[in-house]
């Protein structure tokens, strides 16, 4: 299998990051007497038995698949070993303390995406909603407006017409009274 991002299958990665183990352990080695390193008999003893224990507990085809050989075991003891015993010394004068200032700083990743069609997407649909609102609040505000005004217009109509009635029930009671008194004033004339 291909690694997409940088083109190289996982067993090229895994021999690469072998290769780099090996060399570190390779230098470190070389390095151990400046630090005033190395294997006592006893924890050379210890690396020949687990190298020979290693090579006597597999079968031989293993070990042709692996390539090994008990001295190239031993090898890789010897240099482990040595390594850890290098770790103490390499640190010993290390500064440990860590101002303040370095503990407390943040790193920033920023990470681009392409949400141009998304926001696009979610703008149309939230606009398409906006004017169904507006659309439903104008209509609903329509409707009460049209009610209102045909109430009003029927309140007034109705005040109009009982007006009228009430006019025309006045004058008529009006005209009815002046009829009767010109009457009465007329029978009386001509009675007399």
């Amino acid at each position: 299998m291909e690694d997409e991002a940088t083109g190289k299958t996982y067993g090229d990665d895994i021999k690469e990051e072998v290769l780099s183990e090996l060399e570190k352990l390779v230098i470190i080695n070389q390095h151990a007497d400046e630090f005033g390193v190395s294997l006592t008999d006893e924890q050379k003893a210890n690396i020949t038995a687990a190298a020979e224990a290693y090579i006597a507990s597999n079968d031989q085809a293993v070990l042709d698949k692996v390539g090994a050989a008990k001295e190239d075991v031993e090898k890789l003891l010897t240099l482990q070993t040595v390594q850890s015993l290098m770790m103490d010394p390499i640190v010993k004068d290390v500064d440990r303390e860590v101002p303040d200032e370095d503990a407390q700083q943040t790193t920033l990743t920023y990470v681009a995406v392409n949400v141009a069609e998304e926001e696009a997407s979610e703008t149309s649909e939230a606009e398409a909603q906006s004017e169904a609102a507006v659309s439903e609040a104008t209509t609903s505000e329509a409707t009460a407006e049209s009610e209102t005004a045909v109430s009003e217009a029927t309140a007034s109509e109705t005040s109009a017409v009982e007006s009228e009635a009430a006019v025309s029930e006045t004058a008529a009671v009006e005209s009815e009274a002046a009829a009767s008194e010109t009457a009465a004033v007329e029978s009386e004339a001509a009675a007399s």
